[in-house]
């Protein structure tokens, strides 16, 4: 794997074929806030920055790649750890043994990887997806950035692009219950927010405790939080901490677990994998579903 420079660009090149997929990974319901552009291209923002991403062929070098408004530097320092492209998934996963179920679900999921995402926003997000579909959940962050964040732009091939930052602590804590319920369109779960919230202002010690706490010690500090069960702080190990042994089971992973394995499936395993098959087990019932 390579970081090349082009005019105004740079372009990570020599993934092994189909081992990524910008399209499935930014849209397999990990991540809230990646919006595709009329031209193919991805928008998000990570790190306080606007990223664009877009994946082909790139004439310059004639390889598949990803092409990013990011410099090298910080396509070397942040855009390759976020998308995980250090790990090989296809030659991990080809260690599993597998049914004819498990061969299905990899072949129709091959491509995503599990993103290293914000702690703080991967706490609120998936704090808001409990009883909540995931147009409301994107709603609802879009609220709270665009109300919160401090406004970003960018030029990406002669389109300004805006965005928003995600707010820290400081600003998240000076919502009321009214500005969460009425302003950012929380319902129920606007409780749940402030309390959080004032919790990690009054202790900021928990996001460095749970960023260095083990898989099991970190599903102890979350699950004490109102609002956050387990399949909750699994989601949040998984999608913030990169705990990839997590294995949420929501509605629709239990009615895979069920129907294709009679109710009992030890996702155990898969080891350090077992994150990636929940996901591709997610994905393969969604693309059913479509």
């Amino acid at each position: 794997m390579k970081v090349v420079k082009l005019a105004g660009f740079s372009c990570i090149t020599d993934i092994p074929d189909k081992e990524l997929s910008i399209d499935k990974t930014l849209n397999c319901g990990q991540a809230f806030r990646w919006n595709k552009l009329n031209n193919g291209s991805w928008e998000g923002v990570i790190n306080g920055k606007i990223v664009m991403l877009t994946q082909g062929v790139v004439e310059e070098t004639n390889k598949n790649g990803i092409i990013t408004n990011l410099n090298e530097e910080d396509t070397k320092n942040i855009l390759i750890p976020y998308l995980d492209l250090d790990t090989n998934y296809q030659e991990k996963l080809s260690k599993i043994q597998m049914n004819d179920f498990e061969k299905q679900c990899c072949e129709c999921g091959l491509g995503i990887h599990i993103l290293r995402q914000d702690l703080l926003e991967i706490m609120i997000t998936f704090l808001m997806s409990q009883f909540n579909s995931m147009r409301n959940i994107r709603l609802i962050i879009k609220h709270i950035c665009e109300n919160y964040g401090n406004k970003l732009t960018v030029n990406w091939v002669g389109q300004e692009v805006t965005d928003y930052s995600f707010p820290n602590i400081e600003k998240l804590s000076t919502l009321t219950y009214r500005d969460c319920y009425d302003v950012c369109r929380m319902g129920l779960r606007s409780q749940y927010f402030v309390e959080m919230i004032q919790t990690l202002k009054e202790h900021p010690e928990i996001l460095d405790k749970l960023k260095n706490a083990s898989y099991n010690e970190a599903m102890k500090i979350l699950t004490n939080f109102d609002g956050i069960g387990v399949k909750v702080a699994n989601c949040i190990c998984l999608f913030a901490l990169h705990h990839t042994e997590a294995f949420p089971i929501d509605v629709h992973i239990k009615r895979i677990i069920d129907e294709h394995f009679d109710g009992n499936l030890d996702f155990k395993k898969y080891g350090d994998m077992a994150g990636v098959m929940q996901q591709y087990m997610y994905y393969y019932q969604a693309f059913k579903m479509r």
